[in-house]
């Protein structure tokens, strides 16, 4: 910003028809702009998640590396699920954005009661009929996880090491979930697998909870027949690195489950496309070669 640089951040409610009210406000002079600038910009870093948002324009859902607005933030943490989307009363939503822009601008802590109550929701997939919702409310949940570990100054290691038991167990469930999803595409069985039936029992006790998922899982593994071979080692490799003694103690896994969780689904899910793509450029090089 120019040292005469001076504008103001206003935002403002449809208190009534025809009526506005000042909800926030900010002023900045001369060169104060590039702060409000540099916090914008740590937002959107510390809050970078693989999201989802409705464009009204393209008429679609559209997917991206990114912070989620603060509007998102507030439907996901307070609306309900109503047909395609999620909507809230507005006054409930309205009072929520209030409290996040300052999240935004001044550089405040993101509300604990915000960031619990989403990952609450993210921890309870049954009560979401559309699957592509839910998965917008989990993803809102590790953004807002993700901000708090860092506001916390703790690193946000997932898939790194050293890793949290939550995290862990997140991973956990996220393979077993891929092995089952595997078979049930292949057999053209629509139906929900036991990992996320199970989903929300796991996040209150994982022990107990993954002694049933783990057992309803052989016959799936077996179907495979070493196909799934990679997701085995991976889930035996992160299984030996747990403490068995934490393991049976642990109750009600925070946030950092759900990033353990969308992580390993989401490199599940591009590695399955990298094999993919590797196999059908194979198969058109070996029938070029046939064909000289």
């Amino acid at each position: 910003m120019r040292a005469d640089s001076h504008f103001v951040l206003l935002g403002v409610d449809a208190a009534t028809t025809g009526r506005l009210s000042v909800i926030f406000s900010r002023e900045y002079f001369g060169t104060d702009g590039n702060e409000l600038i540099e916090r914008i910009e740590q937002w959107h870093r510390d809050c970078a998640w693989n999201v989802s948002s409705y464009n009204k324009k393209l008429q679609k859902r559209v997917y991206f590396t990114g912070a989620p607005s603060p509007y998102e933030i507030a439907l996901c943490t307070y609306g309900r699920e109503q047909g395609n989307s999620i909507k809230g009363t507005d006054k409930v939503i309205a009072n929520a954005v209030e409290r996040i822009l300052p999240c935004i601008v001044d550089g405040k802590i993101v509300p604990v009661d915000i960031m619990r109550e989403v990952v609450h929701r993210a921890q309870h997939p049954q009560n979401y009929k559309s699957k592509t919702l839910w998965q917008q409310v989990l993803s809102v949940a590790c953004a807002l996880t993700r901000k708090h570990l860092i506001e916390k100054g703790e690193e946000c290691l997932v898939m790194k090491s050293p890793e949290s038991l939550d995290a862990k167990c997140g991973r956990m469930l996220a393979i077993a979930d891929s092995i089952e999803a595997w078979v049930l595409r292949e057999e053209k069985i629509d139906r929900t697998t036991t990992a996320m039936r199970y989903y929300t029992k796991f996040c209150e006790n994982p022990c107990d909870t993954w002694v049933i998922i783990q057992r309803n899982l052989k016959p799936y593994e077996m179907k495979l027949r070493g196909r799934a071979r990679n997701l085995q080692t991976l889930l035996g490799e992160i299984s030996a690195a747990i403490s068995e003694e934490e393991f049976q103690q642990k109750r009600n896994l925070d946030g950092t489950f759900c990033l353990g969780f969308d992580s390993q689904r989401y490199e599940t899910i591009e590695e399955a496309k990298r094999i993919k793509k590797e196999n059908d450029e194979k198969k058109i090089k070996k029938l070029e070669e046939e064909e000289k």
